[in-house]
């Protein structure tokens, strides 16, 4: 049996969707990215030493080099002019005595995915890793290149928000060695190992479920990585031999050798610490037939979708008799209301419906701002749907506030009126839906020089960059009506990149919501006819 064949009638014996366990190899493919000595060694450079010495006085040991360059890199970092420019990039930011390694390292490799391969296969492959049906993905990875993939993903960051913030398990990406964006997360030197180390058995404890509940795939690997060897052993070491049974034919291990022959799935010993975990394993010269499986699984709703099912589409209203009533939010969510064919209601919530507006989401108040012809009364929309939206939704907001008379002729919500902090939490932050994406700030930046205005960024972009680039024009080079009508022809991807076009569509929606009802007009003065002199 072929190996895409094999794979898919394996992984369709579970219910739930993979998870993908990703390391270093995808970066390295995908971004040119280097390898841990060779980063270590051009920051050595940078330390005034010869990687060589700190290699000898650390044992050959990468976590205990790291920490070495740490500390002679520390004191010219902060005084060094060949820093300056670092130091202003990471202005208001610091960290311990290991801060400007991390930094360092943060900073190159905030602008990777302006590597990403513009053509050839890995293009293609990437292209069909953006169509897998996965529930979520665990990464040792500090780069930015799993959420440009799954845009729509909820991004955890660290053990902290592993272990105190409230995974759902689907639709996430989990960086346990921290993420760029964070450098002070990065998990690199001993310290930070020893750190993570002590910790382990309750990161592992949260990612228990994912193992023995999902398919997991490891990609970008090694067998012998010490990364997934901590991990399978702090599972292991909580759960009893007979227990591990249960992980049984759900650990997939991906190798890739560029010289491997047709692929064959099948067992591979893992030991660790005297455990036997079972897994199954494959060498492959690329990932095309891996991505594309994992694209030809069935799922009725999207991972993001399904995750918001899971956090909040169940609200138990709180009233002395907790049985009173039981209801279901609604769903914040790009989905075709024809493609949703089940609808659940728990008691006699008739009349609850027809008098409430919590039915509405963010689809039906971005057609309303571009069309302006719903009708919606603004202030229920202010008050009974804006705050049920996930607050990392790009969802407008001031055409409903203009049309309440809650805001001021600037655009700030007037002083006199309260209203519910997660809608007030979106008018001070409405910033953030025109931020240039991670790693397209170079690209935005030199499109805009280019264009000038709206006009020129649609007369020399794709739809697609235009989205992207065009919260950054200024006000001034902005045309709402030219902004509207684009909006209106562009609601779907000319190619494959559906979610993460979708989720900038809905960016450009927010920043028409603001061009236009923000700040309200000026009449135009009015001039006085001259008198005429008497003659």
């Amino acid at each position: 049996m072929a190996f895409k064949d094999e794979l898919l009638g394996h992984l369709r014996r579970f219910a739930p969707a993979p998870f993908l366990f990703v390391g270093a190899g995808i970066s390295r493919r995908y971004l040119g990215s280097e390898g841990w000595e060779e980063l270590l060694r051009r920051y050595a450079a940078e330390a005034g030493q010869p990687y060589e010495d700190y290699a000898s006085s650390a044992d050959q040991d990468l976590p205990r080099i790291a920490s070495l360059i740490a500390a002679d890199l520390h004191e010219p970092w902060w005084k060094d002019d060949r820093f300056e420019a670092s130091r202003k990039y990471f202005e208001g930011q610091s960290g311990g005595s290991q801060w400007a390694l991390k930094a360092e390292i943060s900073k190159d490799l905030a602008n990777a995915l302006d590597q990403l391969p513009k053509r050839d296969t890995l293009v293609e492959e990437l292209n069909r890793l953006r169509s897998a049906v996965v529930d979520g993905v665990i990464t040792t990875n500090y780069d930015a290149l799993l959420e440009h993939v799954f845009p729509d993903f909820e991004v955890f960051v660290g053990q902290d928000q592993m272990l105190f913030a409230q995974p759902q398990g689907i639709g996430e990406i989990y960086k346990i060695h921290g993420s760029i964006e964070a450098p002070n997360s990065l998990v690199l030197t001993a310290e930070d190992y020893s750190h993570f180390n002590e910790r382990n058995a309750y990161l592992a404890a949260k990612l228990l479920t994912v193992f023995v509940e999902h398919p997991v795939i490891f990609i970008g690997y090694s067998i012998s990585d010490e990364n997934v060897f901590a991990v399978l052993r702090s599972i292991a070491s909580i759960l009893t031999k007979e227990k591990i049974q249960e992980l049984q034919d759900r650990l997939i291990f991906i190798q890739w050798d560029e010289a491997a022959e047709e692929p064959k799935l099948s067992p591979i010993p893992f030991v660790a610490d005297g455990y036997t975990i079972p897994m199954l394993g494959a060498t492959v010269s690329d990932y095309d037939e891996l991505f594309e499986v994992l694209g030809s699984l069935e799922r009725r709703f999207p991972a993001r979708v399904l995750r918001q099912l899971k956090e909040r589409v169940y609200e138990l209203v709180q009233t002395n008799d907790p049985k009173q009533k039981l209801f279901v939010q609604d769903l914040d969510a790009d989905v075709d209301g024809s493609n949703v064919d089940v609808v659940l209601g728990v008691g006699a919530i008739d009349k609850q419906l027809e008098q409430s507006y919590k039915g509405l989401g963010r689809s039906d108040l971005a057609e309303d701002v571009l069309k302006d012809d719903r009708n919606f009364d603004a202030l229920r929309v202010v008050t009974e749907v804006l705050p049920t939206i996930s607050r990392n939704t790009h969802v407008p907001v001031f055409k409903y506030l203009r049309e309440a008379g809650l805001l001021e002729d600037d655009g700030e919500l007037r002083s006199e009126i309260v209203i519910d902090p997660r809608v007030s939490a979106r008018v001070e932050s409405f910033g953030d839906h025109f931020r240039i994406p991670s790693g397209y700030e170079k690209r935005a930046a030199a499109a805009i020089n280019k264009a000038g205005d709206f006009a020129g960024l649609v007369a020399n972009c794709d739809p697609r960059d235009v989205l992207i680039y065009a919260g950054a024009l200024d006000r001034d080079k902005q045309d709402p009506a030219a902004l509207r009508r684009f909006l209106l022809d562009h609601r779907r991807p000319e190619s494959g990149d559906e979610t993460f076009f979708r989720t900038q569509w809905y960016r450009g929606v927010c920043l028409y919501d603001w061009l236009q009802y923000s700040k309200r007009p000026k009449p135009a003065r009015r001039r006085r006819p001259r008198s005429k002199r008497p003659g």
